[in-house]
């Protein structure tokens, strides 16, 4: 994907002439022009459920507020503050409950693209510490303790556990046009267990665009290639029946990624982000939400 990103020196160039993305009718780039000490506040919606024959059965369900304030502004990166705040879920032994009032600092590149968590090791002391008020039944200890030793891998934070950070700075360092989307194919994991991935196609593409709002709607989608996938199921049923007595019908297998951003192009921060991962097999459907608004 970011083999896509814009000039470095070009957009140096731009952001020093005019501080704000740079925008047609049916195109725009998407580049952050924070300023030090400014802040935001996002209120955060995040679900998970799996639902069998059309019965949800919820796994996760919390609303918090993640507020951000700019505590460096450098001419190559900015670090940002991440301080959740305001649960109005109840703790009930979730795993990915978060404590109350952690503070996450991050960086971002200076195009707002994120980085890296700054100070990790004391926000896994933090999670850590959170897990041993969780109680420990036979049936969720060892989950507990598998949980914990993720929770000391800086990879783990930045790539799962803050999802809702790296969502708000995933669409930034990119043009995006409504004439000319990107399409290009990609593999998704197989959802069947198989070693190899499935073919999907990823597309990243202006939605909408208001240029006198300076506000623009863009998307960065995946999802299964139909076409691609129906030959693999088909001869994953044919290998499957040789193997059984009882016949397997040809599985009923989608999965897609949709990530939508509204941007505030003068300012480059996002009014809001919505992540939505679907996957079914067969009857079952499970659903991961993520909702970030600007308040």
């Amino acid at each position: 994907m970011k083999s896509i990103v814009l000039s470095l020196c070009g957009l140096f160039f731009a952001a020093s002439l005019w501080a704000q993305n740079q925008f047609t009718d049916h195109s725009t780039t998407v580049v952050s022009y924070f300023r030090q000490w400014e802040q935001k506040t996002y209120h955060v919606k995040r679900q998970q459920y799996k639902s069998i024959n059309g019965q949800k059965n919820f796994l996760d369900d919390a609303r918090y507020n993640l507020r951000l304030t700019v505590v460096k502004a450098a001419e190559d990166h900015y670090a940002i503050d991440a301080l959740y705040t305001n649960f109005s879920n109840a703790s009930n032994g979730n795993l990915n409950d978060i404590p109350d009032s952690l503070m996450v600092r991050y960086g971002t590149d200076e195009m707002g693209s994120f980085w890296q968590i700054v100070n990790a090791d004391e926000v896994s002391n933090k999670l850590v510490a959170a897990l041993e008020k969780v109680p420990r039944t036979e049936q969720n200890a060892a989950a507990i303790e598998e949980e914990r030793q993720k929770r000391l891998s800086k990879d783990y934070l930045e790539e799962i556990f803050i999802k809702d950070i790296r969502l708000l700075h995933l669409p930034y360092g990119m043009e995006y046009d409504q004439q000319n989307p990107i399409v290009a194919p990609t593999k998704i994991p197989n959802l069947l267990g198989g070693k190899e991935p499935f073919p999907g196609t990823v597309t990243i593409a202006l939605s909408k665009i208001d240029t006198a709002k300076k506000w623009a709607k863009v998307i960065i989608e995946q999802q299964l290639d139909q076409s691609k996938l129906s030959p693999i199921l088909q001869a994953w049923t044919s290998e499957a029946n040789q193997n059984s007595t009882e016949k397997i019908a040809l599985p009923k297998v989608e999965a897609s990624d949709s990530n939508v951003f509204e941007v505030d192009l003068e300012s480059g921060w996002l009014q809001k982000a919505v992540f939505v991962r679907k996957t079914i097999i067969n009857e079952v459907e499970q659903a991961d939400i993520l909702e970030l608004v600007l308040q």
